[in-house]
């Protein structure tokens, strides 16, 4: 399932905590707003510093958190998802009615998904698929999604001592 995005913070340099890049997500849907404004933590957080990534995930049944040191990062990914033949098929669909014209542009807008995430040494994959969000109006794009993965890469081949990727953006 995807998330929505509540905060999205990347940086190549760390902040006062050290963060260098913090994704904040939480569960879809009115349910899991009202839930997150009330303190229950619906939520899923990507943090990454220098030497460590932070993976945690909380739901209504609890809270799991993987901590990774940078040095045991493999790889990291993202990808972006543009769901334009499910937005045509349900355009067409309800053409004859009209509302077809409305709703398949509607699914498109709502419906494209960021994926990010890194693989471990050892395969195991921590990754966060999000979505847009009506009511934080949180909307993170492709360029984004490569600065992201640059700065992950930087830090990973850092903490090898090679050398760093060049920014031509």
């Amino acid at each position: 399932m995807a998330l929505v995005i509540r905060s999205w913070e990347a940086s190549e340099q760390p902040g006062q905590d050290g963060t260098i890049i913090s994704i904040v997500g939480r569960q879809e849907g009115v349910v899991a707003w009202f839930l997150t404004t009330m303190g229950i933590d619906v939520t899923t957080r990507l943090r990454i510093t220098q030497s460590t990534v932070y993976f945690e995930r909380g739901s209504l049944e609890g809270f799991t958190q993987r901590v990774v040191p940078i040095g045991s990062v493999s790889s990291a990914y993202f990808g972006y998802i543009k769901p334009w033949k499910e937005a045509l098929a349900i355009g067409l669909l309800l053409a004859p009615i009209l509302i077809g014209f409305v709703i398949g542009p509607l699914y498109y807008f709502l419906n494209q998904r960021l994926s990010v995430g890194i693989i471990e040494q050892s395969g195991i994959a921590n990754g966060i698929e999000f979505k847009r969000s009506v009511i934080e109006g949180r909307k993170i794009d492709e360029a984004e999604g490569h600065r992201l993965i640059a700065i992950i890469h930087d830090l990973i081949v850092a903490q090898r001592g090679g050398i760093r990727m060049s920014r031509a953006s």
